[in-house]
C-alpha cells in the first residue's frame, strides 16, 4: 500500500499559526504541535475506524479566502450569523435583542483544545475565525438564530476552520440552527467546533444541518456543558454530501441536567457520514435521551457510534439510546455501535440498534392503490424519518429541514 504523505498539509497549518495575532498564537501552536504528534486520524484509531480522511489532505492546500459574494436567499431567517469560507462576516450578520456577539477574547473558555481529540486540535490549528455569543439572563428568543457556514471559494481545494463559543446565561432560552453548505463547484475542507455552556435552568435548542456537496469534506464537533436544571436539545441533520464526520459531546455536570441528543442522516450514491456521540453523566440525577435514524440508498455508508458514560457516584441516572436504520439498497452499508459504560449501581440505562429494509407488504399495499414502487419507497422512508424530525421543537426549523429532506434526498430517489 502506498504511504500517504501529509507533510504539505501540516506546512499549511504551520503557516496559518504563524500568521495569527499573539493572543491566539500560543493556544494554536500548542494545538498544532500536539496534532502533529498524534498525526492525522486513520482507521488504526478506534474512534475513526470507519472513516479515512487522509486522502483529502495529501496536497498543498490553500487557506480559504474572504468572500465578497452575495448571500443566497435560501436562508429564510430573520436573525443570522454568517461565515463565508470560514471567515466571520459581521456585515451580513444580525442578532435579536438580548443576544450579543464578540470577537474579543477576554477569557480562554472554549479556546483551549482537548489534547486527545484529533478534530478539536485540527480545528484550532487551522482556525480563521472565532466568535463568542452570549445569551442574556431571563431572555427567551423564539425566532431561530441561523449560523450559516458557506463555502464559495470556487474549484480550488481550500481549508477553512471556525470556532463558536456560546454562553446561555441563567434562565435563558434560545434556538440555534447551524447550517453548513457549499456552492456547487466548491472543494472545501470544513472543520468547525461549536461549544455550548448552559448556566442554571437555561434551555438551548441547537440544530446542526449539513448540506455539503460531493467534492467536499466536513469535520465538525458540537460540545456542551450543562449545569443544574438546564436542558440541552440537539439535533444533527445530514443529507447527502461527500464525507462528513459529526462529533457530539455532552457533559451533564450538575443535578437535574438534561440532554436530548437526536439526529437523522439520509445518504445516497457514495455518501459517507460518520456520527460519533458521547454523553457523560458526571453528577447524580441527570437525564439523557437519544434517537438517531439513518436512511441509506445506493452505495452509501453510514456510521453511528453512541457512547453513554455514567461516572462513579452518579446515582439515579436515567438514560436511553436508540439507533434505527433503513436500507433502501442492498449495497448500502451501516455500522452501528451503541455503547454503555456504567460505574454506578443505582441507574436506569437502555440502548439498542435496529437495521431493516422497506417492508414488502407495506410497499405492495401502496402499489395496489396505484402508487409506483419508487414513490412507495419514498413515502415509507419519509414516514420513517418523521419520528426523528418531530423531536425538533421549533416549528420553523422543523419545516425547513423537512423541506430540505424532500428536495435533497426524496426527489432524487424519485428521479425528479
Amino acid at each position: 500500500m502506498t504511504q500517504i504523505n501529509n507533510e504539505q498539509y501540516f506546512d499549511t497549518l504551520k503557516e496559518n499559526v504563524l500568521n495569527q495575532d499573539s493572543n491566539l498564537q500560543s493556544a494554536m501552536n500548542k494545538a498544532y504541535e500536539q496534532f502533529k504528534t498524534l498525526g492525522i486520524p486513520t482507521k488504526k484509531h478506534e474512534d475513526w475506524k470507519y472513516t479515512n480522511i487522509s486522502h483529502f489532505l495529501t496536497e498543498k492546500l490553500t487557506l480559504a479566502q474572504k468572500s465578497n459574494s452575495t448571500l443566497s436567499s435560501n436562508y429564510p431567517f430573520e436573525y443570522k450569523i454568517v461565515f463565508q469560507n470560514g471567515i466571520f462576516n459581521e456585515e451580513k450578520s444580525s442578532l435579536p435583542n438580548g443576544v450579543s456577539l464578540s470577537t474579543n477574547l477576554e477569557s480562554t473558555q472554549g479556546i483551549e483544545s482537548n489534547l486527545n481529540d484529533h478534530l478539536d486540535l485540527m480545528n484550532l490549528s487551522a482556525l480563521q475565525s472565532i466568535i463568542k455569543i452570549s445569551v442574556d439572563k431571563n431572555i427567551n428568543v423564539n425566532s431561530p438564530i441561523a449560523i450559516i457556514h458557506l463555502s464559495d471559494n470556487g474549484s480550488s481545494k481550500s481549508l477553512e476552520a471556525s470556532r463558536i463559543i456560546i454562553n446561555a446565561q441563567k434562565l435563558s432560552k434560545v434556538n440555534f440552527l447551524e447550517i453548513f453548505n457549499t456552492t456547487e463547484d466548491s472543494q472545501a475542507i470544513q472543520t468547525s467546533v461549536t461549544k455550548l455552556f448552559l448556566e442554571q435552568a437555561a434551555i438551548v435548542n441547537h440544530i446542526k444541518c449539513n448540506l455539503i456537496n460531493k467534492n467536499s469534506m466536513h469535520l465538525g464537533k458540537v460540545y456542551s456543558k450543562v449545569s443544574r436544571d438546564a436542558t440541552l436539545n440537539t439535533f444533527t441533520f445530514t443529507v447527502g454530501g461527500g464525507l462528513s464526520r459529526n462529533n457530539i459531546e455532552v457533559d451533564l455536570e450538575e443535578e437535574n441536567a438534561t440532554s436530548n441528543v437526536h439526529g437523522l442522516f439520509a445518504l445516497k450514491e457514495n455518501d459517507h457520514c460518520d456520527n460519533f456521540s458521547t454523553i457523560r453523566h458526571n453528577a447524580a440525577r441527570t437525564y439523557s435521551n437519544q434517537l438517531f435514524k439513518g436512511i441509506l440508498d445506493n452505495d452509501s455508508h453510514g456510521i453511528f457510534t453512541g457512547k453513554i458514560v455514567v461516572q462513579r457516584d452518579s446515582q439515579e441516572v436515567d438514560s436511553t439510546q436508540l439507533n434505527k436504520n433503513l436500507l433502501l439498497s442492498k449495497k448500502a452499508h451501516i455500522d452501528t455501535r451503541p455503547q454503555l459504560e456504567v460505574y454506578a449501581d443505582d441507574v436506569k440505562c437502555a440502548h439498542g440498534a435496529t437495521i431493516g429494509q422497506i417492508s414488502q407488504e407495506e410497499a405492495f399495499y401502496l402499489q395496489s392503490r396505484g402508487i409506483s414502487l419508487d414513490r412507495a419507497r419514498v413515502i415509507l422512508a419519509h414516514a420513517f424519518s418523521m419520528e426523528a424530525l418531530e423531536k425538533i421543537e421549533n416549528e420553523q426549523i422543523r419545516e425547513y429541514l423537512t423541506n430540505l429532506l424532500f428536495e435533497k434526498f426524496e426527489t432524487k430517489a424519485l428521479g425528479i
